[in-house]
């Protein structure tokens, strides 16, 4: 019934919030302690931990540093990088080949 789920609901932030699974900010829920931590600083402390090797940009996670880094390393040596729909997957296509007749 809608009491119980919303007894179960309650209860499940309790228990989330000892454990330190809420962001005591903005109230979002998390699966570990430390993914919180992560959040805390790169979301709301907006704490930069690395940057790009290439370009210097700076980045709260390192994951989006690599992320990042793949692109603009790509970038440097002359690739356009075109992104289609909502895939993570990349494109490359060389700015050399454009010339190339088929």
């Amino acid at each position: 019934s809608i009491v119980s789920l919303r007894v179960s609901m309650q209860l499940f932030f309790i228990m989330a919030y000892r454990q330190e699974l809420i962001c005591p900010i903005c109230v979002k829920c998390f699966a570990s302690a430390d993914n919180v931590k992560v959040h805390v600083n790169t979301v709301h402390r907006k704490l930069k931990v690395s940057s790009c090797r290439f370009c210097g940009k700076a980045f709260g996670q390192h994951s989006s540093r690599s992320r990042h880094e793949k692109k603009c390393r790509l970038k440097m040596q002359g690739f356009t990088i075109v992104r289609q729909g909502y895939s993570n997957a990349m494109n490359v296509v060389s700015s050399k080949c454009d010339d190339v007749s088929r």
